[in-house]
């Protein structure tokens, strides 16, 4: 598995509509560059403005992650990385934007 940047609370995530992901899941004991590191874990997406036009509103919910960090835990749970792979309850994948954390490796 290669390395991926640690993803932290600051980090940006989003549904392929636009929806924001927020990660109830953050080990508040592990920091990078003074944010907290996310753990793996079932993610829930705000303001999705998905509309199918058949079957009107259709908004994602939650987004389970695989291919977290293998090595390195926080809490006992596996780190998420820039590597890892986001995929909504639709099975549509997730976007992930860095942000504020670029130093900190992990695998």
């Amino acid at each position: 598995m290669p390395a991926g940047l640690i993803l932290t609370n600051r980090s940006i995530t989003m549904c392929r509509h636009g929806g924001m992901l927020t990660h109830p899941l953050a080990a508040t004991r592990v920091q990078v560059m003074g944010s907290p590191a996310l753990v793996s874990g079932r993610s829930i997406i705000v303001r999705c403005p998905n509309i199918n036009p058949v079957y009107g509103p259709k908004p994602c919910v939650f987004a389970d992650w695989a291919m977290p960090s293998v090595r390195v835990k926080a809490m006992g749970k596996p780190l998420l990385l820039s590597t890892s792979v986001g995929l909504t309850e639709k099975g549509e994948p997730v976007t992930v934007a860095l942000g504020g954390q670029s130093r900190v490796r992990a695998t």
